[in-house]
């Protein structure tokens, strides 16, 4: 069954213009076993599991679309190459670009990653599995299914959604998105 949804993930994936490739090999200093992101570009085993290409696509479908390419094994340094990019560039604190650079952390990603798999109709077990985050996985599942997930807020400050029907700004509310590509 989890193939059958890691092949529903690829598909959306793709169909929402993130770049996949389907490899034969992982190296081993990669974060997962079966995902890895190179360029901005998610590499993949065929029997990668759909929480883990979703989780992976959340990093860098967050990210301004100026930046993606940056983005590597450990999202961590491209964030870092992003804001020192910015700076490069005059992208001055308060500007919506740096906003969203603020917002693409592994909160945001999980929170996008949860959205993507509804949006994708994945069952809620596959899109975080039990042994996700470290074990846990349930209790993820539990702050998104009660709106209680931190990602959340930063998701809504970068535009992505509003957080509650009474949230004021423009748009969706979450687990819905306004887009799926930080622009």
């Amino acid at each position: 069954m989890s193939t059958e949804y890691s092949a529903v993930a690829v598909n959306f994936l793709r169909e929402i213009g993130l770049t996949l490739v389907e490899v034969p090999s992982i190296p081993n200093a990669s974060f997962l076993e079966d995902v890895r992101v190179v360029e901005g570009t998610l590499h993949y085993l065929a029997s990668a599991k759909a929480c883990n290409l979703l989780h992976e696509a959340g990093h860098v479908a967050i990210v301004p679309a100026k930046y993606r390419h940056l983005m590597n094994d450990d999202v961590e340094v491209g964030v870092k190459a992003m804001f020192q990019q910015m700076e490069i560039d005059h992208v001055m604190p308060g500007t919506p670009e740096f906003q969203a650079g603020l917002q693409v952390s592994e909160a945001e990603a999980s929170a996008w990653s949860w959205a993507a798999g509804l949006a994708a109709g994945i069952p809620e077990e596959l899109i975080i599995e039990d042994w996700c985050f470290e074990g846990e996985g349930a209790l993820q599942r539990t702050r998104f299914l009660s709106n209680m997930h931190y990602g959340v807020n930063g998701l809504a400050t970068a535009g992505f959604c509003r957080t509650r029907e009474t949230d004021l700004r423009p748009g969706v509310v979450f687990p819905e998105l306004n887009f799926w590509l930080q622009k």
